[in-house]
């Protein structure tokens, strides 16, 4: 039983990159409460009528992806499910390349570029560049991602400002982001948002939920495992989770193993005396 006390760190290490590696390769599915912020989130989007406009801004930093990506990828998805106008844009430098990557990660389900989809790419200037495309679009930005005139992108023809839009989703890890948002298109115009943020800044923006200037504020990586189970689509949030949980138990079994090792070996010694 000491041998049970002196387990080699070597080997818990192994163990949990074995877990790690399984679930992420192969995720087991775990049984998983959908969470209310979760659900209000997938409604919402559920609820929007056919042909809405919506406005997906992918606020991600190459740093935030681990965390913010599955949701990213998982938002998009479901949008892309539905019979909507989506709007890409970012306000950050790594937005650009983030959005190229989100939509190579999704099914497209047949939505055709510059009818039901159309990518702006990033767009310098924080959060004055998102308060002048709130309000007249065209001012702040004349050409899609690939320099072709908004005037020539069919679906681009019926969008001028935020008073179109129906929806904001925006991942994001940093500024200007949802509060940039709230400040320069909930309050003038009055358009909802949801948003993802790493789970330490989910508190932040608690207070933002419940006044309703924001409809969810979703805590990745844990919403994205929720979110993919109620789209039907298994991705890399299902798989993290996974390895998370089996990682945590794989701990706890540690610790117990230990503690029991340690106390069989505080008895033994007790006898022999």
């Amino acid at each position: 039983m000491r041998a049970l006390e002196r387990i080699d760190r070597r080997i818990i290490y192994l163990t949990l990159i074995v877990i790690v590696a399984i679930m992420t390769l192969t995720p087991a599915g775990l049984p998983l409460l959908i969470s209310r912020e979760t659900r209000l989130a997938y409604d919402t989007i559920e609820k929007l009528p056919a042909g809405a406009q919506i406005l997906y801004s992918l606020d991600l930093d190459i740093m935030g992806w681990l965390q913010g990506g599955p949701q990213a990828i998982a938002f998009l998805q479901h949008l892309l499910n539905r019979p909507l106008k989506i709007v890409l844009i970012g306000w950050r430098p790594d937005s650009e390349f983030l959005i190229l990557k989100t939509l190579t990660s999704v099914d497209l389900k047949g939505k055709k570029y510059g009818v039901d989809y159309v990518n702006l790419g990033f767009v310098a200037g924080g959060e004055t560049a998102m308060a002048g495309f709130a309000a007249d679009l065209r001012k702040v930005v004349r050409t899609d991602y690939g320099g072709t005139n908004l005037d020539e992108i069919p679906m681009m023809k019926t969008i001028t400002s935020a008073k179109d839009f129906s929806l904001v989703v925006c991942p994001n890890t940093g500024e200007p982001g949802a509060l940039g948002f709230i400040r320069q298109w909930r309050i003038p115009y009055n358009v909802p948002i949801i948003t993802s943020q790493p789970p330490m800044t989910v508190p932040e923006f608690v207070p933002h939920v419940q006044a309703g200037t924001l409809v969810a504020a979703l805590p990745a990586i844990r919403s994205s495992a929720e979110y993919e189970l109620l789209i039907k689509k298994p991705g890399l949030g299902i798989a993290a989770q996974d390895a998370v949980s089996l990682g945590t138990l794989a701990l706890l079994a540690f610790i117990v193993i230990g503690n029991i090792g340690t106390v069989w070996a505080s008895k033994s010694g007790a006898n022999r005396k």
